[in-house]
């Protein structure tokens, strides 16, 4: 009853919410689409401002020519500027052009506006300069040069002026547009203009002032409902989501008391099953085992008695001992197993390490499996691969029990006339230098009975055989067997199918026996400790004379047979593995001079720089130049002499390391450069931002300062110029700056922003450095179409113990002035 009454209050809040959100929704709608409207109003108002400016500076500019024209022509009488003054009379558009800006705005120039009077003042003004123009043709005696003008030619003088002198209608005409008069027309004309273009500009401002207000209430309000929508909408998913708790809370509850019932009956019928198991195999092991035990103890009591009957028979009691010896030892390879299995089962077993030889040991250990392979009429197969590393440490007791286990199974279960096969090789690329561990694998396959799919999945657990019989065994072999090689770190597979054969896979990490820092049987030099050789060699006297020369340095040595296998090995190889290659050019398959250009044209990083040192024998001898093209970096002579083996082998690798040494001293030199300019760039101030942080927190009082300078005039070289002008003028801006700040380091943090931090003498002289870069520079007059002017907005600020925490805040408030001085068109603005 509470769970529905608390379920009818939250759905009737949350319908009440959902609503009022909805509604909200709509308004927040409306609203953006409000400001998405003023926008457009604001950018419209903003164009029609830059409209007006325009149409002003081309208005007084078209008037400007005309009279320069015109007073150029009376003064020197050249036709060119009677000319140019008609050329840009009837060519220009100065005033038309703005004429048609102002009706893009949509302003409505009426006769009786100051724009019209001006207008018709310009008119009358022109009319003064056609008049002074055709005095001075007279005057000049121009008028039968056939030059003139249409508008000159056709000009109607009075008699009166036509017989003054030339002299008299040149100062008539100078006086015309020289007069105090005629500057007077021209500024009322401009004034006019101006006036008009001022209210219109006044009226822009006024509507986007209003609109702005507007627009302002509009993102407030927008604020509001966000804030509320988000609120509201939260509110009902959170009361959802209580009303679904509400309503499935008492279900949980039921589902999970009804789970907690099934998971402990199961897991009660689970234990049982896995009870009555262990009792059935435990059965049927102590029934194994009271067979196994009872047939060898029967065997060797008859034979005892048949020996007491033979004593004078010495051939025969010595037959029937030998006997009674073989059982007796069954019996007790019974017993230990047993025994191991409860050493197993209890933790008592501890895995003893220590040196022993791989190669040796699988001598010996399949020297056994191929015994008895032989005795069962199998073919035994070997098949040992790359051993790396033969000096291991770890347990050969556990290890040789475990494989025999497998071993013998294998010879076993596999039918006259079958194969067993034993293969082991270390694992490329598993071996790791720091830890000195390398992984080895090792296989026993045959193909023999096989083993079901039921019983595969209980292989390794206690007291479980394929079937029911004495010749299974006591179940327990691969128990002790998983038990050895978990211990020992590693790990084991088994695939197998019943008629076709089985594999275990048995993967084990040794640790690497090593003596003073090198494997073991390096010599007293060891020269060449801590590297690591690829040698690629078929011959297998040289082979060896190599590889024991380079072990007794203290090198670890890789050997591959012939110029594919080396190449396999190292493209098998993990990046860096190889500290030299020492390559025969002479091998099957592939010569050295084939392997080193593969190896050269490989995409991986170390293929182009590890060294390639060529092994030549005197009746292979090359062009050392064939050699060296080929990618090689060095060569040897056949036969190989210890002390000129290491020698070479130590220049190359320390040749590398210097070269790699170099390219990463380049590399971070031109991470922190740069490149047009070869300053430092902003990854540079960061870092020397960072040092002087460190001065701060450390309780220190650096005295320093921070200048930013900002290019002017970079984007419109950029634009109308080229990029090249505007790289020309940031080289001059960072000549300049670099001038200035000759002990200071100077950095490019942007595309037109330098920084400058100055410490010590050039701290000290700061203001002087200011003064004379503002001296230098063309200041606000520069000539943005020319790289060669140089103009800067600069900003500097002083690190102020305890109110600048850091570096950041003296830049921001050098930043923050430089702006302060950009506004400021002409360079006046405030600089700190």
């Amino acid at each position: 009853m509470k769970h529905n009454e608390n379920g009818i209050i939250i759905r009737i809040f949350a319908a009440f919410c959902g609503a009022v959100c909805i509604l909200v929704g709509i308004l927040l709608v409306r609203e953006t689409l409000n400001i998405s409207e003023y926008n457009k109003q604001l950018i419209a108002l903003q164009d029609d401002h830059i409209i007006y400016v325009q149409a002003a500076r081309l208005l007084r500019a078209g008037s400007d020519i005309l009279t320069e024209h015109c007073r150029r022509f009376i003064i020197t009488g050249d036709i060119k500027d009677l000319k140019n003054y008609f050329k840009e009379f009837n060519g220009d558009a100065h005033r038309d052009n703005a004429l048609a800006l102002l009706e893009e705005t949509g302003t409505q120039v009426t006769a009786d506006s100051k724009l019209a009077k001006a207008k018709k003042e310009s008119d009358e003004l022109m009319m003064t300069e056609y008049h002074a123009m055709a005095l001075a043709c007279l005057g000049w005696g121009l008028y039968d040069s056939g030059q003139l003008p249409d508008e000159i030619i056709y000009y109607e003088l009075t008699t009166y002026e036509k017989q003054l002198g030339s002299e008299d209608q040149l100062k008539t005409a100078r006086e015309l547009v020289f007069s105090n008069a005629y500057e007077k027309s021209k500024e009322k004309i401009h004034n006019n203009s101006d006036e008009f273009l001022d209210d219109e500009i006044a009226a822009v401002n006024n509507r986007y002032n209003s609109i702005y207000q507007k627009l302002t209430l509009s993102i407030k309000y927008q604020r509001f409902l966000t804030y509320a929508f988000g609120i509201l909408l939260l509110t009902t998913i959170i009361l959802l989501r209580r009303l679904n708790a509400v309503n499935v809370e008492r279900g949980k509850e039921l589902m999970a008391l009804n789970e907690k019932l099934t998971v402990k009956t199961d897991e009660l019928t689970e234990k049982t099953r896995e009870a009555e198991h262990a009792l059935s195999a435990k059965n049927q092991f102590l029934a194994r085992m009271s067979n196994s035990v009872r047939s060898p103890i029967n065997t060797i009591i008859n034979v005892a008695e048949r020996a007491k009957s033979s004593l004078t028979d010495e051939e025969r009691t010595k037959g029937y001992l030998e006997e009674v010896d073989s059982t007796a030892k069954i019996l007790l390879e019974l017993v230990n197993d047993v025994l191991d299995l409860d050493r197993t089962e209890n933790k008592m077993i501890k895995i003893q390490k220590a040196q022993f030889n791989m190669n040796n040991f699988i001598d010996s250990l399949t020297g056994i499996v191929a015994r008895l392979s032989g005795e069962a009429d199998l073919n035994f197969i070997k098949d040992i691969g790359i051993i790396l590393h033969p000096n291991l440490i770890g347990d050969e007791l556990h290890l040789r029990q475990a494989i025999l286990n497998i071993a013998d199974n294998a010879v076993k279960f596999t039918p006259s006339g079958g194969s067993v096969t034993f293969r082991l090789y270390e694992e490329i690329g598993s071996f790791d230098k720091e830890k000195g561990i390398a992984v080895y694998k090792l296989e026993i396959e045959d193909n023999g009975v096989g083993m079901s799919e039921k019983y595969l999945a209980h292989v390794f657990e206690e007291f479980t055989t394929e079937k029911e019989g004495v010749d299974d065994g006591l179940g327990i072999g691969m128990s002790i067997t998983k038990s050895y090689i978990e211990l020992m770190g590693g790990t084991i597979e088994v695939e197998s199918e019943l008629k076709h054969g089985t594999r275990f896979s048995i993967s084990i990490p040794f640790e690497i026996y090593n003596s003073a820092g090198r494997e073991a049987g390096a010599g007293d030099g060891a020269r060449l400790a801590g590297t690591n050789i690829l040698v690629a060699e078929d011959n297998e006297l040289n082979m060896e004379i190599a590889r024991t020369m380079l072990i007794n340095e203290g090198a670890v040595v890789t050997p591959a047979e012939n110029g594919l296998v080396a190449l396999s090995l190292f493209d098998s190889s993990k990046e860096n593995t190889f500290d030299a290659i020492l390559m025969d050019v002479a091998m099957p398959v592939l010569d050295g001079i084939t392997v080193t250009r593969e190896i050269r044209s490989r995409g991986r990083n170390d293929a182009r720089t590890v060294p390639v040192i060529a092994m030549v024998a005197g009746s292979d001898a090359h062009d050392i130049s064939v050699l060296l093209d080929a990618g090689m970096n060095d060569y040897i002579s056949k036969p190989v002499d210890v002390n000129q083996l290491v020698k070479t082998l130590l220049t190359v690798i320390k040749k590398q390391t210097t070269e790699l040494a170099q390219r990463l001293d380049k590399a971070l030199k031109d991470a922190n450069t740069d490149a047009l300019t070869g300053v430092k760039n902003r990854n540079a101030f960061e870092l020397a931002k960072n040092r002087i942080n460190v001065e701060i927190e450390s309780g220190g009082n650096p005295e320093f300062a921070i200048v930013v300078c900002d290019v002017n005039g970079l984007k419109y070289i950029n634009d109308n110029i080229g990029h090249d002008e505007g790289n020309k003028l940031l080289i001059n801006a960072c000549r300049l700056i670099c001038t200035t700040f000759k002990r200071s380091p100077v950095f490019r943090i942007g595309g037109d922003e330098f920084v400058a931090i100055l410490r010590n003498d050039d701290y000290a002289a700061r203001n002087e450095y200011i003064s004379g870069i503002m001296t230098k520079m063309t200041a606000g007059n520069y000539d943005p179409s020319s790289a060669s002017n140089v103009s800067f907005a600069i900003g500097i600020a002083d690190y102020k113990p305890g109110v600048d925490k850091d570096c950041d805040d003296v830049f921001k408030r050098a930043d923050t002035f430089m702006y302060d001085h950009k506004k400021a068109i002409k360079g006046e603005g405030n600089i700190r």
